[in-house]
Formats: structure tokens, sequence, C-alpha cells
């Protein structure tokens, strides 16, 4: 939800507090690098202490980020909240894995969980432009955020099961059992890597700063050093964060790569789409919210019907479908006139641009789960949100480089500029999605159902039909 709250007030924080791209991304900074940190601690200390406490501490810091009077204090509290959310979706996955047997009762779980995302967006999209005409403005909607995230916390107390795991005695053991090392490795990697692209999004010239060329240079370095890590953790049989076998099964691979791509596509259009309504169109921000509700509605349904298919239908044939409906999302916005009326082009675009994302969503998270031992399950939820939190910190650090060259093409600081500028990115988003869509076309053919409880039906992520 506070996403959505912090998308639709950007043009008033922007105008406040003369913000950079960096608040922006700091969220899928800090997410991102905790997030294997707080699901490797999670399978050994139990879910529901680590979910509860990090509902409170994204709360708090969700309240924080409303009283920012600076830049460089909303940065730090929306960096703190990521840290709170990294607890929090990791655990979210594994309570789900755990607690409800394979078959269509955990499929349509999984998809509760992915709809709770266009849901929660969209709620803090309307909460924003509620509360744009209030004399708070954009801080009233992000204080409503906290609290909710907070009663959150408070619901969990009394809702989710108690599964501690582990006893002061054995802390010993936690500390050989989990792959430290890798960790280090692997949160480092993405936390240079997601630094760049927010500095880049801001000014593509911020390439040639000596200390972001150190850290895409560091970046590089890491990425074999984890490869070799792994592969040397797994030889010896100690324990590995992301065993590069776990790479040579087709599927999990491939889902990935699609949750990569999709997740930036979505970020992108979500972003800009609310961006074009508002300072294109000059919608207000609740009209903008109100344009964006089929977006949700779409993924709403699309997640839940995913989750009733899925053990029925093919994945192949469900992802194929999904990838071909996504690819016409943003090339609709990229054919748009701005004076056409909304039901003629946007409209469509709108409805149609989470039908991938709702789809290979759940489908990601079945295979993900399944690819991963039931001990680590949120691990496993882990590197699910990994994937999409590197997807959009890489779409939207590519889209605000995009928009800025696009944007080259018309006066400077006018709104034909800025036109030119989102459709760019509209462009680059189907590019992505067309290569989503030839990836999935490719690597998942002759992929089975998936999300049931009879093996023989699941050779989508058996290691005989899913190595490469």
């Amino acid at each position: 939800m506070s996403v959505g709250a912090f998308t639709i007030a950007l043009p008033a924080m922007a105008k406040d507090m003369n913000l950079t791209a960096q608040p922006q991304s700091m969220y899928s900074l800090t997410n991102g690098c905790f997030l294997f940190l707080a699901g490797s601690i999670a399978d050994h200390i139990g879910n529901r202490n680590m979910n509860i406490f990090g509902c409170f501490f994204a709360g708090v810091f969700v309240f924080a980020a409303g009283l920012s009077q600076t830049g460089l204090q909303l940065t730090a509290f929306r960096g703190l909240q990521g840290i709170g959310a990294a607890m929090c979706l990791p655990t979210a996955f594994s309570i789900i894995s755990k607690t409800i047997p394979m078959g269509r009762k955990r499929n349509i779980a999984f998809a509760c969980l992915g709809l709770g995302q266009p849901l929660g967006w969209f709620l803090g999209l309307l909460v924003g432009g509620i509360c744009e005409g209030s004399k708070p403005g954009w801080r009233l909607a992000i204080h409503t955020t906290a609290a909710l995230t907070i009663l959150l916390g408070f619901i969990n107390i009394w809702s989710l099961p108690n599964d501690r795991r582990i006893e002061s005695s054995s802390w010993s053991s936690f500390y050989r059992s989990v792959d430290w090392i890798g960790l280090t490795i692997s949160s480092t990697c993405f936390g240079t890597l997601s630094y760049v692209f927010a500095a880049i999004s801001g000014d593509l010239k911020a390439i040639e700063h000596p200390a972001n060329i150190v850290l895409l240079c560091l970046a590089a370095l890491l990425i074999p050093m984890f490869t070799f890590w792994m592969n040397l953790q797994e030889k010896h049989g100690r324990p590995a964060l992301v065993p590069n076998s776990m790479w040579r099964n087709k599927a999990f691979t491939c889902m990935c790569l699609m949750v990569v791509l999709i997740w930036a596509t979505l970020q992108c259009m979500r972003l800009v789409l609310s961006l074009f309504f508002q300072s294109i169109q000059h919608f207000s921000a609740l009209n903008a919210a109100a344009l964006l509700l089929p977006n949700v509605i779409a993924g709403i349904a699309l997640n839940l019907l995913t989750g009733f298919l899925a053990c029925r239908v093919s994945s192949y044939y469900l992802v194929l479908a999904a990838n071909v409906f996504g690819i016409v999302s943003p090339l609709l916005l990229c054919v748009i006139n701005p004076a056409w009326n909304y039901w003629l082009c946007s409209f469509w675009a709108v409805l149609l641009s989470p039908v991938s994302a709702g789809v290979v969503f759940t489908i990601a998270n079945l295979v993900i789960t399944d690819a991963f031992p039931k001990e680590t399950q949120a691990l496993a939820g882990a590197m699910s949100n990994t994937a999409q939190q590197l997807g959009g910190a890489f779409g939207l650090a590519l889209a605000g480089v995009v928009a800025a060259r696009g944007s080259q093409g018309g006066q400077n600081g006018s709104q034909d500029a800025l036109w030119l500028g989102y459709r760019a990115v509209f462009y680059m988003c189907f590019g992505a999605m067309v290569v989503a869509c030839l990836l999935g076309a490719v690597a998942l053919r002759g992929a089975g159902v998936v999300g049931t409880s009879n093996e023989e039906k699941r050779p989508m992520t058996a290691k005989q039909d899913g190595d490469l």
C-alpha cells in the first residue's frame, strides 16, 4: 500500500522537497539487500515472530517518512521501511507453503498473496488521491498507511500460527547452518547494483563518476564470485544460499528471468501511467487513481483465476497466453494520442497491463517453492521477492534513463518533451515483454501443470524432465 501512496504523491513530494530519484529507489535497494538474510533467519527462528516484528518496524518508519522535511530524511526512512518489508515478504511466502498442503488450496493462497500487491497498490493510490485535497496533503496518506501497517502487526499477533523452531541452546547450530558468506556476497552485489541504478536514473552522466564506476566493477566481480562460492559449498556438502544445481532446472531459471522482466515492466507501467494521467492529461491525483482501477480489478481476477487453473491447465499455455496479452498493453501506449478519449486506448492498456504479472507471479511462486527444500521455504520466498525487487530496481533505473533521452526530442521542460520521454519508456516496456514472451515460449515448451499433489502430474519442476 505504501508503494501506491508514494507513487501518487510523487509530484507533490517533488514540489515540496525537490526530490531526486534516490528516495524512490531506496526502498527497493534495502528491501532486496535484506530479503535473503531475513529469509534465512526466519527459517530457523520461525516465521511468526519475524513477520510481526517486520510489520511494526515498517509501520514506524512509514510514519516517520510522513514527517520528513528533506529529501535526505525521506530517503533514510524509505530505506528502513524496506528492511521491515524484507522481514514480511519471505515469511508470508513460507507461512503459506508450510501450513497449506500442496494442491488447489495452496495455489489459491499464493494467488491471494499475489493479488495483495495490486490491491494494496491501488488502496495506496486511492488514499493518496483522497488526501491530496486535505491540508496535510500527501503526509496524511503516508500516516494512514503507517497506521494500517501497525494495525496489521497487531492482527498478526492474534492470527499467525506459532512456529518457533529454535531455542537459545541451539543458536550455535543456526550459525553453522546459514551460508553467511553467500549472504554477504549476494546482498552486497544487489546493493551496489541498486545504488548505481538509482543514481543513473536521475542523471545518466552519473555513470561517469568514479564511485559509480568502482561499484559497477565490484558488482561485476561479485557475480562470478557468488557462483564460485555456491559451487564450492555444494561440492563440499555445506549450506549454499542458492545452489548452482537449481539453475539447471529449466522451469526455475526461466520463471526467475521472466519475473525480473515482467516486474520491471509492471513497475514502469504503473509509475509512468500515473504520471501520464497527471502530468500530460492533467487529471487530479484522485481521478488518476480512479482511472487505474481496471488495473487492480484485472490483477485480482487474474491471480485468482490462475490459482484455480494452475493444477488443471498446462503452465506453458497459461504463461504464453498471459505474456501475449502483456505485450498488447505497452504497445497501445506506444501509439496512443494524449488527446484521445480514455476509453479508446488508455482503458485497454490499463486493463491488460497486470495480466502477465498476475499469471506469472502465482506460477513462479509454485515453481520456486517446489525447487527449495521444505525447511527453507522462507529462503524460497526471499528468492521470489529478490527477483521482483531486482526487476523493479533495474526497470525504474532504465526507465529514468530512457525517459531522459526520449525527452531530448522536445523543448526542455515542455509537456511535449515529457510525453516523448514517457512514450520512450512504453517502447522499452514493449521490448521487455516481447523478450519475456519469447523466453517462456521457448524455455517452457512441454511444461505441464504445477501446484498439484499428484507427483506424476508435475513434470514442470521434476529434475528428470526440467534439467537443462
